[in-house]
């Protein structure tokens, strides 16, 4: 299976991550959560690089990836929120700022068909 790796990096003292480019024909499959500062953890998405939108499902529940927690642990994604980033940008939202150092991210890209 054809998979890429990509960096959400969220600065010391910041709550949101650095954006990250899905190529087209790959979507963000989990993320690779290091130690963290105890926060929620929500995705957003782009098609410009500008404007970020929050996916929420048909119930209308966020696109939350980690519920509070001081992270440690792999994410992996549901089915639809992953195929919401398929060809986009997107970028990481913490609940709470993270001090002590930047926070770096991995994601975990697979191919869209696979």
């Amino acid at each position: 299976m054809a998979y890429l790796d990509v960096q959400l990096v969220i600065a010391s003292g910041g709550t949101t991550s650095g954006a990250a480019v899905v190529p087209s024909g790959y979507r963000l499959q989990s993320i690779e959560v290091p130690t963290i500062d105890s926060a929620t953890l929500a995705i957003q998405v782009s098609t410009d690089g500008a404007t970020w939108l929050t996916p929420y499902d048909a119930a209308g529940s966020i696109g939350q990836v980690q519920g509070a927690s001081t992270g440690n642990r792999v994410v992996v994604l549901g089915e639809s929120l992953s195929r919401a980033t398929e060809g986009r940008s997107v970028r990481l939202v913490a609940g709470a700022a993270q001090s002590g150092g930047q926070r770096v991210i991995v994601g975990r890209c697979i191919a869209a068909g696979g």
